[in-house]
């Protein structure tokens, strides 16, 4: 048995990891499915739907990323909370990212 299955953070991890997993796969699934549309009405819903898995799995990886960082890296504090803060500083770079491509300034 791994020596980490023991432990909460990890078990977040592998939660948030299979999340991601999950997310990614029907976003491409989803794209999959939208190709052979003609309608426009469906094909931009199912688009939309495909920018929501992705956007759920980015999250999703990032926080795993963060959170398997904080596993392996328990004995370093100082180490761990500097990487967790680039992580939620980049998700915030990213949704100010997501908001100008989604909802453009209007003049």
């Amino acid at each position: 048995m791994a020596i980490l299955t023991r432990e909460a953070a990890f078990k977040a991890f592998i939660v948030i990891d299979t999340t991601a997993l999950i997310c990614s796969m029907s976003a491409i699934f989803i794209y999959f499915v939208a190709a052979d549309l003609e309608n426009n009405y469906k094909l931009f819903n199912n688009h939309m739907a495909g920018v929501g898995f992705i956007i759920v799995a980015m999250r999703a990886m990032l926080l795993a990323f963060i959170n398997s960082l904080y596993v392996v890296l328990a004995h370093s504090p100082g180490i761990a909370i500097t990487i967790s803060l680039i992580g939620c500083l980049s998700f915030l770079a990213f949704y100010v990212i997501l908001q100008k491509a989604y909802h453009p300034i209007r003049s």
